[in-house]
Parts: structure tokens; sequence; C-alpha cells
């Protein structure tokens, strides 16, 4: 059986890194003022 802890971390990264990834995308395309972005920072990862 899979450990549900592991599954439940790598759904949570995805998640993390599908947001990030929308974010990015929003940012370079002029979507995203600083506001959003300054909201939102605790998804762009260091």
């Amino acid at each position: 059986m899979a450990d549900t802890h592991a599954l439940a971390l790598d759904a949570m990264r995805a998640k993390g890194a599908a947001d990030a990834a929308a974010l990015a995308a929003k940012a370079v395309a002029g979507e995203a003022n600083a506001q959003e972005l300054l909201e939102k920072k605790s998804m762009i990862p260091t």
C-alpha cells in the first residue's frame, strides 16, 4: 500500500508548482499587477 503521507506531499508539490507556473505566466503576460504579486509571494518558490 502506498504511503498516504508521501502521496499527499506529492499532490501538494504538484499543486504548488501549477499555481506558481500560472502566476509566473500572468506576470510575464503583464496580467498580474504588483499588488497581486505581493499578495501571492508565498506561492513563488525560492
